[in-house]
């Protein structure tokens, strides 16, 4: 399915839902609960894109592309950091990656600002991730508290590129 904005300056791609057989499988695949207005734009469409490139990962493709950032983290040997705060690369879960960085906009399973299960940036040029210690600059180094708020941050326009 493929929707543009009333200007017609961008269009975005959206592949058809996912099935309950592919959420099952990330349950497995995956220990923690993705947040539910994720899960909710999965079963409208199971990849999603701007343009030409289709950064929306997945269910299968967020599998591999999480023990991808995994080995990637451990084997750069680099500590991540979140202000003062060291980030365990397993509590991230790659959801959408910008075309062509191989940097990433993850869940963070250790950290809840909305109820949820929030977001966060991960460039994997040099393994840096938001500054999630200070409410206030939280959109400006691409947190997020919700998916759905990334999401309009995403369709607005505006790159995740730092």
């Amino acid at each position: 399915m493929v929707y543009s904005l009333a200007d017609n300056s961008s269009f975005f791609r959206g592949l058809p839902p996912c099935t309950d057989e592919e959420f099952r499988q990330i349950q497995v695949e995956i220990p923690y609960d993705l947040p539910r207005d994720f899960q909710a734009f999965c079963r409208i469409h199971h990849g999603f894109g701007k343009l030409s490139e289709l950064g929306l990962l997945t269910l299968d493709e967020m599998i591999e592309e999480r023990e991808h950032v995994i080995q990637s983290i451990l084997e750069a040997n680099s500590i991540l950091r979140s202000g003062d705060q060291n980030i365990d690369p397993n509590l991230l879960i790659p959801f959408y990656e910008s075309f062509g960085l191989a940097s990433y906009q993850c869940f963070y399973a250790d950290w809840y600002p909305a109820s949820e299960m929030g977001n966060i940036y991960l460039s994997g040029i040099d393994y840096t991730v938001s500054d999630i210690t200070d409410r206030r600059t939280w959109s400006e180094h691409l947190a997020f508290p919700t998916f759905i708020e990334w999401l309009v941050y995403y369709l607005e326009g505006m790159t995740l590129f730092i």
